[in-house]
């Protein structure tokens, strides 16, 4: 997205550059200028953002994060006391984990961002979550 932002407000600068004798015309590569600008600004955002992407997993609980690289919204902290079972999910909507709680209740969680599906519970085991 970096990468794709730079090439579109380079060529979209470029263009209106060369034709802004022809008037109203140089406003359309111009607005590609723009958007490549605002990619540019987009994936500066995520890459800074990262740290707080990240599911956390440790002895005592397992931190899902929540909202977007935009929006500063907390994780979602499960801590071990209340985790029941962590088990493979498949369904039409994701691909993930499903967590499941002593009050009944399940968490889905979408983890193909993160790593393989065996990784993560492999790395629940080791942490010593139950699964």
């Amino acid at each position: 997205m970096f990468l794709g932002g730079i090439f579109l407000s380079y060529l979209g600068f470029g263009c209106a550059v060369l034709i802004r004798d022809i008037g109203f015309l140089a406003i359309i590569p111009g607005m590609f200028g723009i958007l490549g600008v605002l990619w540019i600004i987009s994936a500066s955002t995520i890459v800074l953002s990262r740290n707080r992407l990240f599911i956390r997993i440790s002895k005592t609980d397992i931190e899902v994060p929540m909202g977007t690289p935009f929006r500063n919204v907390p994780g979602l902290c499960i801590s071990r006391s209340s985790i029941k079972s962590i088990a493979k999910h498949e369904s039409l909507r994701c691909r993930g984990i499903e967590i499941k709680l002593t009050n009944g209740s399940n968490v889905v969680v979408q983890i193909r961002h993160y790593c393989e599906i065996k990784e993560f519970l492999a790395y629940c085991k080791e942490m010593g979550l139950p699964c």
